[in-house]
């Protein structure tokens, strides 16, 4: 992590992370008793992550604080599935905070934020989100290998 970032780098990272926090609070409050320990230590590092971009950004505590009380939650989240979406999306949230913030650091700096967009959609990923392409490459959104032609095919 950046000893300082920009306010609109860091700022939308914040937000995305305690935003991820909040969600994962509900899913282990309304999921499965078992793995309500785990979910709440990932939220709490959710929620730690949030307020380290907070105070690398300098908006921590600050009028020009990004993160919110509360956030949206799905209608009904007693539905099949609905927690484990909420999971996906908080996720792709912060994978996407993290590729807009690609685009406004230089190329020397962008390792955090390479980090940051690499452990979100492995959680994603994890959560059961389809393969997205990287930005610049939606050649690879199929997961298997491209077959190579056959030059004696063509010929």
């Amino acid at each position: 992590m950046p000893a300082e970032v920009p306010p609109v780098v860091g700022g939308p990272l914040a937000r995305a992370h305690d935003e991820a926090g909040f969600a994962l609070e509900v899913v282990a409050a309304r999921g499965a008793k078992d793995a309500r320990p785990t979910v709440l230590a990932q939220a709490r590092a959710q929620r730690t992550r949030a307020e380290q971009w907070a105070a690398a950004a300098g908006i921590s505590g600050t009028p020009d604080e990004t993160r919110l009380a509360q956030y949206a939650l799905p209608a009904d989240l007693d539905a099949p599935a609905a927690l484990a979406a909420l999971v996906r999306g908080v996720h792709a949230g912060i994978g996407q905070a993290a590729a807009a913030a690609l685009a406004q650091v230089p190329a020397g700096a962008r390792e955090p934020y390479l980090d940051e967009l690499r452990v979100a959609v492995e959680r994603a990923r994890a959560a059961g989100a389809p393969v997205q392409a990287f930005p610049g490459v939606p050649e690879q959104t199929d997961p298997t290998p491209a077959a190579t032609p056959d030059p004696a095919a063509t010929s």
